[in-house]
C-alpha cells in the first residue's frame, strides 16, 4: 500500500517533532537520565545508589582488597565483585523493611486483635500519617 498524503504529512511532523524531544543537554541531566530505570539497586551497573554514601563504599571496598591482597587481574576482578556483591547484599534487608512497612501500612486499619497491648499499638499507630519517605520507596518494591 503506498503512503498517502496524510502519511507523509504525519512523517513530517513527526520529523519535526524529533527534533525538539533531543534529550537532557547538561551532563548532569544526563546523569539523572542514566539512573532513570535504577529499582532496587541489587542488580545493574551501578553499585553505590546516589542516596549511598561513596567515601563508605570506597572503604568498604578497600577492607577487600586490604584482607585479600589480590595480585593481578583476576584476583583485583575477583575481589571487586566480592565487595560490589556484599555491598549489594548489604542494602537487603533495608529493602526487606521497607517492604514490611509497606504492607503493614496498607492494612494497618483492617488489623483486629483481642491481645490488649497490640490493640492499644495498633489504636496509637492508625493515626500516624504515612510517612513520605516510605511512601518513596515504594517504587523500589
Amino acid at each position: 500500500m503506498p503512503p498517502t498524503s496524510r502519511d507523509t504529512a504525519r512523517a513530517a511532523v513527526n520529523g519535526i517533532n524529533a527534533q525538539k524531544s533531543t534529550g537532557p543537554g547538561t551532563p548532569a541531566g544526563k546523569q539523572r537520565l542514566s539512573l532513570n530505570a535504577l529499582g532496587h539497586g541489587l542488580t545493574g551497573h551501578v553499585v553505590a545508589l546516589r542516596t549511598e554514601d561513596q567515601v563508605a563504599y570506597q572503604q568498604h571496598l578497600k577492607c577487600f582488597v586490604d584482607e585479600f591482597q589480590p595480585k593481578g587481574a583476576l584476583e583485583e576482578q575477583l575481589v571487586q565483585s566480592l565487595g560490589d556483591t556484599t555491598w549489594r547484599l548489604n542494602r537487603v534487608p533495608a529493602l526487606e523493611a521497607t517492604f514490611l512497612t509497606l504492607a503493614a501500612e496498607d492494612h494497618l486499619d483492617s488489623l483486629r486483635t483481642n491481645e490488649p497491648r497490640a490493640a492499644s499499638a495498633l489504636r496509637s499507630g492508625s493515626g500516624i500519617p504515612r510517612s513520605k519517605p516510605v511512601a518513596r520507596q515504594r517504587q523500589y518494591l
